[in-house]
């Protein structure tokens, strides 16, 4: 009896080890996130309340519940709005990390954004109270490019949701290595009468062994952008 009875507690106490081990390679979700605070715009050198309901996206991270050498955590995200006046809570509780990611817009009809993009850091759960999150506004262009099946013998034709286009320009992708940076070379430029749809034909030898090409749009009031990239098909 005494020969089992040593076993058992011999097994018991490598159970308790290897637990407590597998605790320490994957930590607990046991971390709690709270800010609050207010949105708000520069008008006039001053920032004012943003007086809306704003969106935000937050990620943050959590740990296996298995470990796994290369892979022990994951990204989760959550989506919460602001109340009416644009002040936030936002509480999020039993993460892997202090870190998330917040990405905060408002969408104003079809044609502007307003944005905050930030990464916070809630050392030792410390909570972040009235915290001030400026939004940038920028103009957000619905492009719509026909056909959606385009063929080097096609014509395309690219339109706009406000504006009007002064340039349009047929381009490669470029990576720089190295750098965050992507450039987009132009091999073929239209100009354009201020129009908010204009159609054109690129050379067909200019798409030669080409599988995908990206329209850059100059409108006339708000600058440059890069349209959805265009695949090109055979037939």
């Amino acid at each position: 009896m005494k020969r089992i009875y040593y076993k058992y507690l011999a097994l018991s106490i490598i159970s308790i080890v290897f637990c407590s081990c597998g605790s320490l390679l994957n930590p607990p979700n046991d971390d709690n996130i709270y800010i609050s605070g207010q949105y708000v715009i520069e008008e006039n050198g001053v920032y004012v309340p943003f007086v809306n309901k704003v969106r935000c996206d937050i990620e943050v991270t959590y740990n296996m519940q298995e470990w796994y050498p290369t892979t022990s955590t994951y990204s989760g995200t959550f989506i919460l709005y602001s109340k009416g006046d644009g002040s936030f809570e936002y509480e999020i509780n039993d993460v892997g990390s202090y870190k998330i990611d917040l990405w905060s817009f408002y969408i104003q009809g079809d044609t502007i954004q307003y944005y905050n993009d930030t990464t916070m850091i809630f050392y030792n759960g410390t909570p972040k109270n009235n915290v001030m999150l400026p939004l940038t506004m920028r103009h957000i262009f619905d492009c719509k490019i026909t056909p959606k099946r385009f063929t080097p013998s096609d014509s395309i034709t690219l339109t706009i949701n406000h504006d009007a286009l002064v340039l349009v320009e047929a381009c490669d992708y470029m990576t720089i290595i190295g750098a965050d940076t992507i450039k987009f070379p132009a091999f073929q430029k239209f100009k354009v009468d201020k129009k908010q749809s204009f159609t054109f034909k690129i050379d067909e030898d200019k798409l030669f062994g080409k599988e995908m090409l990206y329209l850059k749009f100059t409108t006339q009031h708000y600058g440059t952008y890069i349209a959805p990239f265009v695949r090109i098909y055979d037939n």
